[in-house]
């Protein structure tokens, strides 16, 4: 099972984020774990016999292949995940918390509502109980008190593409100590692990200054350029939506929109010792 942590602090348990439907104006995606059936040997990746084909030759996570690292310390792990159209993931197994952002979500098309359609006389498949809509740019959290092994399949004709990162050594907290210092944007996730702030800025306009406790990743919602939001004086460009920048320090700086369109990010403070 899976707990999420909504803008209000509300506690969500539902089976994994990945193992969800996900909808997008009126479209869906279906993201299936181990709990399911194997699916049919045709929507394989993977050539049989190797890791990763059941539940019980899962992969550790990182070395899930679509699960590409592209940030990596001791402590802490950055992965830009992208399912391509009809295809799935390697049956992997994660060991720590997991959080993040899911940045493209596809949309179900006319052809694919139409080969799931009942035929005539027939009732329509209802949906699993468990499935639930969510949007593009929604924050997640996922808390491994033990490990949870899944894949993610997506049946779309469009990739799936989630940003997550993942706490790989934990240095824990008593309640109260060291709390995150007070928010400047739009709150979109909060919980003892971390919080998550969503700024939107047009061309020129800055984020005031605030201070971090704790370890900072940023994250673009898509393309654009941005100011001191990891270094001071340093410019940082993205190309598409994806993960743009971690910082550790100073403790303050202020995010300034250098470029020449609006731009949204996400900034994910992990509560950790660095």
């Amino acid at each position: 099972m899976s707990r999420f942590m909504t803008r209000a602090g509300r506690l969500v348990v539902l089976p994994s984020v990945f193992s969800i439907a996900v909808a997008i104006a009126g479209g869906a995606v279906a993201l299936s774990d181990a709990a399911e059936s194997v699916a049919t040997s045709s929507s394989q990746d993977a050539d049989p016999g190797s890791g990763g084909t059941t539940p019980g030759t899962a992969v550790p996570v990182e070395k899930e292949p679509m699960h590409r690292i592209v940030w990596e310390v001791e402590q802490l792990r950055v992965y830009d995940i992208v399912v391509p159209p009809h295809k799935n993931t390697l049956y992997h197994t994660h060991l720590h918390d997991f959080m993040g952002v899911t940045i493209a979500v596809p949309p179900k098309d006319k052809a694919e509502a139409e080969e799931k359609a009942a035929a005539p006389g027939e009732e329509a498949e209802p949906e699993a109980e468990e499935e639930r809509p969510i949007k593009e740019y929604e924050v997640w959290f996922e808390s491994q008190a033990k490990p949870y092994t899944h894949r993610i399949t997506n049946p779309s004709r469009r990739p799936l593409h989630m940003v997550a990162i993942e706490v790989v050594k934990t240095i824990e907290f008593l309640p109260g100590q060291r709390p995150f210092s007070p928010a400047v944007g739009s709150v979109e996730l909060e919980n003892e692990r971390v919080r998550v702030v969503r700024y939107t800025l047009d061309p020129g306009q800055s984020v005031p200054d605030h201070v971090h406790n704790f370890p900072v990743f940023i994250v673009a919602l898509g393309p654009g350029q941005v100011a001191d939001a990891c270094r001071p004086d340093m410019h940082d460009h993205a190309e598409a939506a994806g993960f743009l920048c971690f910082t550790s320090g100073p403790p303050d700086h202020k995010i300034r929109n250098s470029g020449y369109r609006p731009i949204s990010l996400l900034e994910f403070e992990v509560r950790q010792a660095w």
